[in-house]
């Protein structure tokens, strides 16, 4: 994974060629949240794929590569998003039994 920067919400704008307001209305509208909430899903989204896919190098260079500002950030909202923090998400899918049980990651509801 190269090093993704954290994009705000100005960054992505201008990269998308509109306004900050037509992105957060175009955000608020299509998916029904926030783009700062946007943001944090973009960012998350980058780490757990890594963790799924078996890239379980340094956690911490995992979430500077992702876009976080330290391992506690992404610790914390790794738990927030799957209600276990990445050390016993890697555990269960090492096939560790004793693992907690993973629940079903469904990013909509957070924000409901």
């Amino acid at each position: 994974m190269t090093k993704t920067p954290n994009i705000n919400v100005k960054e992505l704008a201008s990269s998308l060629n509109l306004s900050e307001r037509q992105l957060r209305r175009i955000i608020g509208e299509e998916l029904g949240f926030s783009t700062k909430d946007f943001l944090k899903v973009t960012r998350f989204s980058r780490a757990f794929k890594r963790i799924s896919q078996g890239d379980y190098r340094s956690l911490s260079i995992m979430a500077q590569e992702a876009g976080y500002y330290d391992q506690a950030h992404f610790n914390h909202e790794f738990k927030r998003f799957t209600n276990q923090n990445p050390s016993q998400f890697i555990q269960y899918l090492q096939g560790d039994k004793l693992a907690s049980n993973v629940l079903e990651v469904n990013l909509f509801e957070l924000f409901e």
